[in-house]
């Protein structure tokens, strides 16, 4: 993503959390939706839903956006799956504090602590056919159309929900997409 032109960033910086130590404004708001989907009682599908989030008292009002499939992309796995295997010393994520992002770069960096001291080391993880000057900018498609779910899940689910909740609602699940069974 820093490599394309959807963004004008230079650089992208991500913080991982210290596990116990994370405590964030946006916590407050997750509260009040916890409260507003408890008050409105039974959520039957995803307007239910929506309109529980949306009806949630925040100070500051934040609109709901309803993410549709073309919000979605279809990312392409440039990993040289040698290069990975080759590295004896690759971290782990769960031990990864900082992760670096810099425009025009085919590595990215990382940290193992916040400590200000510490070094960035580098990942090398991307093929050969990305780290080309045209293979920086590829344009990244979104999805054509929904996955869908297996056909027996969600004729499994629509059979479960039968009875549970009333009739005019089943509505929601009967129409979600499928997909083949795998």
């Amino acid at each position: 993503m820093i490599n394309s032109a959807e963004i004008s960033a230079s650089e992208i910086v991500v913080n991982y959390f210290e596990p116990g130590h994370s405590f964030m404004a946006a916590d407050s708001s997750y509260h009040q939706i916890e409260f507003s989907l408890r008050r409105q009682g039974r959520i039957y599908d995803f307007d239910d839903f929506v309109k529980a989030v949306s009806k949630c008292r925040i100070k500051n009002k934040f609109q709901v956006k309803i993410m549709n499939f073309i919000d979605f992309y279809l990312w392409k796995d440039l990993i040289s799956h040698q290069k990975v295997k080759r590295d004896s010393n690759r971290p782990l994520l769960a031990n990864i504090k900082q992760l670096k992002a810099s425009r025009g770069s085919f590595f990215l960096k990382y940290k193992n602590s916040f400590d200000s001291n510490e070094e960035f080391k580098t990942l090398d993880f991307l093929c050969k056919k990305a780290m080309k000057k045209s293979g920086l900018f590829i344009p990244i498609a979104c999805l054509s159309e929904p996955r869908g779910f297996p056909k027996s899940k969600k004729e499994n689910l629509v059979k479960l929900l039968n009875g549970i909740i009333p009739a005019s609602r089943q509505i929601f699940w009967e129409n979600l997409p499928e997909c083949e069974d795998q």
